[in-house]
């Protein structure tokens, strides 16, 4: 059997051989050549674990230990937990990392050693483009403090990930992402839940997407608890008015419980939707009485929740 084609690209020495300084440029340039195929396969830009950020006062944030890999395969090592000093405003920053090279020995002002570096970079606009740099965080400020988001996209499950989406600590105790969940792919952009449609009436929901190329089920809920779609398009239907609202029908002379669930179908990414507040029904009420507002039919998507509510009065 001929083992030539499982060579790899290597130098061959011999007893007395005298390396010369392109020999070792060889070596070095396979080795980095191959750490890089061994990143493209073990995964993509971003955050192996740690980069943990949490709050510190008003002024400051906490980034915890950890290792990262730029599109170039260079490894962003970050030793220790460090503080950086933030000044919100009223947009969001936007903590990113990237790889710096450093040089740490001279010899008659020829670099000899450059060693692994990197740098904490803050902005105030999260579009700005950011080819070479790897995500690390949101702050979005809020009234009395501010709120860090760290997403998994950001992250580089490890190979035994079990796909939960949550974050965890791994028996090292580093911080690490565990996939995204498997069923992902089948989990729709927006879920309408069920809804009461009077007999001969409709009903605009806002959907938030930003598009109008949309797969779109609609199914009845029965009496005793069957689902069906028996009717779709006659006696229930939808129609699309704009790209954030979709708008139910009930055609027949007695109520229908219909359900809508909407899967984007131009969407490269998902982008992050806001959430839609839903106060309840207007109330009038004389001066210096109390009410009750219920926001509990406010709807957040993509697999979150709504978990804060803020109350505004206007003149």
């Amino acid at each position: 059997m001929d083992n030539t084609m499982n060579e790899q690209a290597k130098l061959l020495f011999y007893d007395g051989q005298r390396v010369r300084q392109e020999d070792l440029e060889f070596l070095q340039e396979n080795l980095l050549q191959n750490q890089h195929y061994l990143r493209t396969v073990l995964g993509k830009t971003g955050v192996s674990w740690g980069f943990r950020v949490s709050a510190g006062d008003h002024k400051t944030i906490r980034v915890g230990k950890g290792l990262a890999f730029d599109q170039f395969s260079r490894p962003v090592i970050h030793p220790a937990a460090t503080t950086i000093p933030i000044s919100l405003a009223d947009d969001a920053l936007f903590l990113s990392v990237k790889y710096v090279p450093t040089v740490t020995q001279e010899n008659n002002g020829q670099p000899m050693r450059i060693e692994n570096g990197y740098q904490f970079v803050l902005y105030d606009d999260t579009e700005t483009e950011i080819p070479h740099e790897i995500a690390v965080a949101q702050i979005r400020p809020r009234e009395g403090g501010y709120d860090i988001i760290q997403k998994g996209e950001w992250y580089i499950p490890p190979i035994h990930a079990a796909h939960s989406g949550r974050f965890f600590e791994d028996i090292e105790g580093r911080w690490r992402y565990d996939g995204d969940p498997v069923v992902s792919a089948i989990t729709p952009d927006f879920d309408s839940g069920w809804l009461s449609l009077e007999a001969a009436s409709d009903v605009n929901i806002p959907h938030g997407l930003g598009s109008d190329a949309l797969l779109v089920q609609l199914q009845n809920r029965l009496p005793g608890g069957m689902i069906s779609n028996k009717g779709n398009g006659i006696d229930f239907y939808y129609e699309l008015h704009d790209k954030s609202i979709i708008r139910l029908f009930n055609t027949m002379d007695n109520p229908l419980t219909i359900g809508a669930k909407l899967w984007r179908l131009d969407a490269q990414t998902n982008p992050i939707l806001a959430p839609v507040a839903d106060a309840g029904m207007d109330i009038n009420t004389e001066y210096g009485k109390s009410f009750n507002l219920d926001g509990s039919d406010s709807m957040a998507f993509q697999g979150r929740s709504v978990v804060r509510y803020r109350w505004s009065l206007f003149d």
